[in-house]
């Protein structure tokens, strides 16, 4: 094959590879279902079509529902479950209200080897590891000054031997442990008489 043709038809691979992607990303955000009737309920398929498996399904007034991705058409939107990720017709959910002004309270990070995990609650957060466990610190949060597509955070945090810190962005993620994909990563630093330490790991506002 003429080199020239075989450089450009690799450059049509790639940039339909990235239009891809770039239609699939979602900023993560929170959601209820609506339009459902009582009696109901919204079915969680394994694909973003109708007669894709069923995986699950969630309640007619279900509430803090975090979709992380959607189809090229946005019709189906990717959600989270305790092992691996399904999919929803967004024709019945609502986006809720993002007011906070800083790490959306709810939200909640942790990684593993070792397993780690911080949950945030407005001007408090949740901290544990293998060796300590700190409830109610209270922490500085912030986020990018303009809202904007994908959104970052920062917190810092004193704790009773040190300090964390950290930086959540909205980028695909996953734990190594299970096949389930998140739509924020998080590195965090943190810092004790013995040293430092930095470590990775993955977020969700799902508040299911």
């Amino acid at each position: 094959m003429n080199l020239k043709i075989l450089i450009a038809t690799f450059l049509v691979c790639l940039l339909a590879t990235v239009a891809t992607a770039a239609e699939l990303f979602h900023m993560p955000a929170l959601y209820k279902v609506t339009g459902v009737a009582s009696d109901d309920t919204l079915n969680v398929r394994a694909g973003p079509f109708s007669g894709a498996d069923k995986l699950d399904e969630l309640a007619h007034d279900a509430t803090g529902i975090e979709v992380i991705a959607l189809n090229e058409e946005a019709t189906w939107g990717q959600i989270g479950s305790p092992e691996t990720n399904g999919w929803v017709s967004m024709a019945y959910l609502t986006a809720m209200p993002d007011t906070a002004p800083g790490i959306p309270p709810g939200m909640s990070c942790g990684g593993t080897e070792p397993f780690w995990g911080i949950t945030f609650h407005g001007a408090t957060a949740d901290y544990s590891d293998p060796v300590e466990s700190f409830p109610s610190l209270s922490v500085t949060t912030a986020r990018s000054a303009i809202r904007s597509d994908p959104a970052q955070f920062g917190f810092e945090a004193a704790t009773p031997t040190g300090r964390i810190s950290g930086s959540i962005d909205a980028t695909r993620c996953s734990d190594g442990m299970s096949d389930r994909e998140f739509g924020w990563r998080v590195i965090l630093l943190r810092r004790d008489a013995d040293g430092a330490s930095l470590e990775r790991g993955c977020c969700t506002l799902d508040q299911r």
